[in-house]
């Protein structure tokens, strides 16, 4: 009986000091949680696999609090059902193990429930970036299209002044050899015309 009440001492003791380091270590992993939370948003600084990777890291240091919390849980409902098992089974120790096993039930809810929460929330993630990518490709190869039209617009354009300057030569040559086959004897102010007109086409 006694070795038993110095037994469930020790495991008090050791409990109360477990719960000192966790304590200043969950402060520590709740501040590198929000900054990690707070990186993982910053669009404009991170790509979406560092963004990606700094939420996964969060996460796991989530869990880690939220197991950690199970765990001091059940230490709690351990201790005392070893108190009641030594004949401590008062009102009070017994009012305690029922708020001990509420508070295990709890807590293993919070950590299910929140392990569910934060794969739906890293899911989410992966989606819209994903989503985003596509989104910005789509927008790439539109851009590269208008480019390439534009170009074919104006080749087909270029083409269609060529076909014309070579109709509208054919035109002056056709208008020269009529004009000297009418007016033989002013061959030299025709052929002056004519190599105006093409001058003239040639610059348009």
């Amino acid at each position: 009986s006694t070795q038993r009440a110095v037994a469930i001492e020790k495991e008090r003791q050791r409990i109360k000091k477990e719960d000192r380091v966790e304590l200043v270590q969950i402060a520590k992993w709740e501040k590198e949680i929000s900054q990690l939370r707070n990186e993982a948003k910053q669009t404009e600084l991170f790509t979406d696999a560092q963004r990606i990777a700094k939420l996964q890291q969060a996460i796991e240091l989530e869990k880690k609090i939220l197991e950690i919390k199970v765990d001091d849980a059940k230490e709690q409902e351990n201790i005392l059902l070893m108190e009641i098992a030594s004949g401590k089974a008062t009102e009070e120790n017994r009012d305690a193990l029922a708020q001990a096993q509420a508070d295990k039930f709890n807590a293993e809810k919070e950590f299910y429930d929140g392990t569910r929460r934060m794969e739906t929330e890293l899911n989410n993630m992966i989606r819209e970036a994903a989503e985003e990518r596509r989104r910005k490709e789509e927008e790439r190869l539109a851009y590269i299209k208008s480019l390439n039209d534009e170009i074919k617009a104006l080749e087909r354009e270029h083409l269609n002044e060529m076909d014309k300057l070579r109709s509208d030569m054919l035109d002056v040559q056709t208008w020269r050899e009529e004009q000297l086959k009418e007016h033989p004897r002013q061959r030299a102010e025709i052929e002056e015309l004519y190599l105006l007109k093409i001058e003239k086409l040639r610059a348009d």
